[in-house]
């Protein structure tokens, strides 16, 4: 099956409680706890929150990382394949 990598940029919210460092391992964990792909870097600042991940080359997965993002609450997000950035 075909690996695709993902980039998912997360815009966080101002009134968020939680800091960014606390939602990148709240997400990280979550993601590779559920077999959902395997993160292979992670970048977090006050405003974004940015994760790249690699997923089988699965429309379900990406469809189960959007249900996951808005479970936890985020709701301004980007899902981008960066695959072909890569070769």
């Amino acid at each position: 099956m075909k690996i695709k990598t993902l980039l998912i940029e997360i815009h966080l919210d101002k009134s968020n409680i939680k800091s960014d460092l606390d939602l990148r391992h709240l997400l990280v964990d979550t993601i590779e706890g559920r077999n959902l792909g395997e993160v292979i870097e992670e970048t977090s600042s006050p405003e974004v929150l940015e994760v790249v991940l690699e997923v089988s080359g699965n429309k379900i997965i990406e469809d189960e990382l959007k249900g996951l993002l808005t479970s936890l609450g985020f709701n301004q997000y980007k899902i981008q394949d960066i695959s072909n950035e890569d070769a």
